[in-house]
């Protein structure tokens, strides 16, 4: 069918890898996957399968437990645009499709249908807020395809893709809004989103309209008034989300003690008359989130949410790399309204620190902590980012100022490459961010495409002469989605006066996917390293990462 060897085929890409039942944990491509899921619970809800729905249930589990960014997205690697393993959750090779932030939305949706639960509608709020807005600019002209969640400035929408999923699916979910706000069920009228409007739904065969007032999601006071031409008994409820606690509500300006509740919803079961008037308040206080600890790469950092919205810090509100401002637990972040930024927002003020200067780690194993100093931090909605200059973003802050991602000699050098793309960025290939496979998609890539089957360059050089014995090179590799392979061969060259002589090794120059490939060589004393590449025939070539070890007789 895919026109693959029925010997190689494990179906897992399509979720074809087991029968629909046995589905234990997600797999593969992450829209195709939820798609899948949304269109069995309908199956479910419509024909009550008992194995389906326990099924799902499992899904839903493995998905938002193990799977899901805090942004409500999921999918995260550009390979197969979805799932590796429980708990890889990258920040800046984030994947996070805009289209399955979206799914995530169709199939919460069916899955609190199917349940009424509000913890279903949680999640299609975060999506919706967080992962489904970022993918369009706020004059709705420019796009995301991949959503991060840290960038270093080089990562921006576009007015249109190739690949024109992400686009209209993003405004046709905006456009159906109204269809994810409200519920019915027999005697029942379900408030799943706060959502300024009117509401019109049937309720036991009689019209019932629900005028909503509110300036969610930046005040959690939300107005509702049924609109009756004569008294009407039915059942509203009222979603708390999971964000929230210390709620309150008052019908006709009294104070309801001790309100019904069930599965995550406040019921008002009433007979309600023209002129009632249902006032919900929703504290928002600013809350700090921390990862599983299983999500190796935000041990040690906290993301900022304040109702549904989750936010980051961006380069273009500081003075200060933004990836080395920490965010004390305790430092107070104080809400402030901003009419005049991003199309109204509130954002969030408060006070971070940075290190005053870089530790040199040249042969040292421990060192002293760099002095520290106070800046001021500014956290606006995750949505609204990469609106204004281009600059770096981190939603995952950490609470002590970093440590230098990589220290070896290449830190100290100064990169130059053969050729260089408007898309390529040189930094990239040693700024200590370690992939997990060669076909991640970097935040800075280093590739010399759109040459192809050419022999290029990329050059460390020192301001004086190191005592170099060693080499690693990760390769890029993006098989599937472009036109970078590794190489057909690779070598060392190194400056000796005016000349570039090759290293002199004993091993082999080995080329190999999702793994370090090192090599050894006779000690040289040089300004400047080349690795020196023969790409393949009708194919680029990239590196995520080239690191230099010194010699260890070095003195």
């Amino acid at each position: 069918e895919h026109g693959i060897d029925p010997e190689k085929y494990d179906g897992g890409y399509w979720q074809d890898n087991v029968p629909i039942r046995e589905h234990r944990h997600v797999i593969g491509h992450a829209v195709r996957m939820v798609y899948l899921m949304a269109g069995a619970t309908d199956l479910a809800a419509l024909t009550g399968d008992a194995e389906l729905i326990r099924m799902l249930d499992r899904m839903w589990r493995n998905t938002t437990e193990r799977n899901m960014y805090v942004t409500g997205g999921i999918g995260s690697s550009a390979a197969n645009e979805g799932f590796t393993a429980d708990y890889d959750l990258p920040n800046f090779t984030a994947y996070q499709e805009t289209c399955a932030s979206i799914a995530m939305v169709i199939w919460a949706h069916r899955m609190n249908l199917l349940h009424g639960d509000a913890r279903y509608a949680d999640v299609m709020e975060r999506s919706l807020y967080n992962g489904v807005l970022a993918g369009v600019s706020l004059d709705g002209t420019r796009f995301f395809y991949v959503n991060p969640l840290a960038s270093r400035g080089t990562h921006h929408r576009r007015a249109w893709y190739g690949c024109a999923c992400c686009p209209p699916n993003v405004t046709r979910t905006l456009a159906q809004l109204g269809g994810y706000v409200c519920a019915v069920s027999p005697g029942a009228l379900w408030v799943n989103l706060y959502v300024a409007g009117t509401v019109e739904a049937e309720l036991d065969g009689r019209k019932v309209l629900l005028e909503v007032a509110t300036d969610y999601p930046w005040d959690g006071t939300v107005r509702l008034s049924p609109k009756l031409d004569s008294p009407f008994r039915f059942q509203l409820r009222l979603r708390v989300p999971g964000w929230c606690a210390g709620e309150s509500v008052r019908v006709k300006g009294t104070p309801v003690a001790g309100p019904e509740r069930e599965r995550g919803y406040i019921v008002l079961d009433r007979e309600w008359s023209p002129g009632d008037e249902v006032v919900l308040e929703l504290p928002m206080p600013v809350q700090r989130s921390a990862a599983h600890p299983k999500v190796k790469e935000n041990v040690g950092r906290l993301a900022i949410q304040r109702g549904p919205l989750v936010y980051c810090l961006e380069g273009v509100d500081h003075e200060a790399d933004v990836h080395r401002i920490a965010l004390p637990p305790d430092s107070p972040l104080t809400p402030e309204s901003r009419s005049d930024l991003l199309g109204g927002v509130v954002v969030l003020k408060g006070e971070g620190t940075v290190d005053t200067g870089r530790t040199d780690w040249t042969r040292r194993l421990y060192a002293p902590v760099p002095e520290t100093t106070t800046v001021a931090v500014t956290a606006v909605p995750y949505y609204a980012w990469d609106n204004r200059a281009a600059g770096g973003m981190a939603v995952w802050i950490p609470v002590i100022p970093p440590p230098p991602a990589s220290t070896g000699p290449e830190t100290r050098a100064e990169v130059s490459m053969s050729f260089v793309s408007s898309n390529c960025q040189p930094e990239g290939i040693r700024d200590g961010v370690e992939p997990a496979r060669s076909s991640d998609q970097p935040a800075l890539s280093c590739h010399w495409w759109p040459h192809k089957g050419s022999e290029e360059w990329v050059q460390y050089s020192w301001p004086k002469a190191l005592r170099l014995a060693g080499t690693r090179v990760y390769w890029f590799d993006d098989t599937g989605r472009g036109e970078c392979r590794v190489p057909r061969s690779w070598r060392l060259e190194y400056q000796d006066g005016d000349q570039w002589k090759p290293v002199r090794t004993t091993g082999l120059f080995e080329i190999a996917l999702d793994r370090w490939c090192e090599v050894e060589f006779d000690p040289v004393e040089t300004r400047a390293l080349r690795l020196v590449v023969l790409m393949k025939p009708g194919f680029a070539a990239g590196v995520h990462e080239w690191q230099v070890l010194e010699s260890p007789d070095h003195q």
